[in-house]
Order: structure tokens, then C-alpha cells, then sequence
């Protein structure tokens, strides 16, 4: 199966459409992407923001080299929603 891997990354905050494709796919499909699903989580209230982070969970170690950019960043808010996205809820 080839993928277009642009045609996964949400096109706005209310694009739930690819957030649901992205949910079927497994943490290997994704891992081109991870980048970009990152910048979702920059604002915890946007609406597609807390499913991203789940997918992005999933990932587990994938995760882990832009979660560590994103602490050495000095973008505060966004730390904090990484760091609350690690944490069980």
C-alpha cells in the first residue's frame, strides 16, 4: 500500500476526517509525520488537539527526539501541553 504522507497531516483545527484515518493507522505509518502532528498539540484547545496527542502516545519512542526539541524550545505553552500529553489523565 503506498501512502501519501502529506494527505495525512490535518488541515485545520476541526479536521477530524484525517485525525480518524490517522487513528487506523499504526505507529510505524505514522512515524513519517510525527513532526507535523506535533505542531498540533501546540494549543491543547484546539479541537483536534487531545485526539492528536493519543495517536501521538501511541508512538511511544518515536516520539521521544521531538518531544525532547520541544523542552529545549521557548515556546512555554507548548511545553507545557507535551508535558501534559505524557501524563496519564
Amino acid at each position: 500500500m503506498s501512502l501519501e504522507f502529506n494527505t495525512l497531516i490535518p488541515k485545520d483545527k476541526f479536521d477530524f476526517e484525517r485525525v480518524n484515518e490517522l487513528k487506523k493507522l499504526d505507529a510505524e505509518m505514522i512515524k513519517p509525520i510525527i513532526p507535523q502532528l506535533f505542531e498540533w498539540i501546540q494549543d491543547i484547545n484546539w479541537p483536534i488537539a487531545r485526539e492528536i496527542a493519543q495517536i501521538l502516545i501511541k508512538c511511544n519512542e518515536e516520539t521521544l527526539p521531538h518531544i525532547r526539541e520541544i523542552l529545549l524550545g521557548d515556546d512555554y505553552d507548548w511545553k507545557y501541553f507535551c508535558k501534559r500529553m505524557t501524563k496519564n489523565e
